[in-house]
């Protein structure tokens, strides 16, 4: 009789057992990747500037940047000290390309800060009109830094140039951002017109993980 009861308790538990859930799994963050300045936007031209501050400039800008990859609006968070340096500096921004900012793939409207170096007393021709690139993300992760040398040389009928690189900073990745720096620079034409047709030029791009 006690063996009865024990069977007939055993299966009214059983299907208890058989009935419980486990808590659902929580869902993945999105995977996110920030929009990106592209290289070729050249600097705010401020020859008409009579006192220009000392040492290197740091300005920050934030830029909003729409799921197209255009910029929409800007605003400085850093100052470089001067109302007029800092307005220049959003309108040469806001003429630069950007990549947008993707979530799971899908492009998505976000904000970025671009806080490029700035030499007020450099001299600006050639390629040194052009804001220095940014750093290639994934070769920032992995510690990546070398020197690249980009060859060049403008055509004499076409005006246009061809580059490549000469010396290799090692690294794939950093080689491809140095050459395509230089060849989105080169599409200005007042950058090209700095060099004589015809004659080769070789520039050097640094890569170190202290460059914005």
């Amino acid at each position: 009789m006690r063996a009865h009861l024990w069977s007939l308790t055993a299966l009214l538990l059983l299907p208890g057992c058989q009935t419980e859930t486990k808590p659902a799994p929580s869902a993945a963050a999105p995977t996110v990747i920030s929009a990106q300045r592209l290289p070729g936007c050249l600097y705010p031209d401020f020859s008409s500037l009579s006192a220009m501050p000392e040492g290197l400039v740091h300005p920050a800008v934030q830029i909003s940047v729409n799921a197209q990859g255009a910029p929409t609006a800007a605003s400085v968070v850093a100052t470089s000290g001067s109302n007029f340096i800092d307005v220049e500096w959003v309108r040469a921004l806001l003429r630069c390309k950007y990549t947008p900012a993707t979530s799971n793939g899908r492009p998505i409207d976000s904000e970025l800060i671009v806080s490029p170096g700035w030499n007020p007393r450099g001299q600006q021709k050639g390629l040194a009109r052009c804001i220095y690139p940014p750093y290639p993300s994934e070769s920032r992760k992995r510690g990546e830094q070398g020197t690249v040398v980009v060859g060049f040389v403008v055509d004499p009928a076409t005006r246009r140039a061809q580059s490549q690189v000469v010396a290799s900073s090692g690294h794939p990745r950093l080689d491809d951002a140095a050459r395509q720096y230089v060849d989105a620079c080169l599409e200005n034409e007042r950058v090209r017109n700095d060099y004589p047709p015809g004659e080769p030029q070789r520039v050097q791009q640094v890569w170190q993980l202290k460059n914005p």
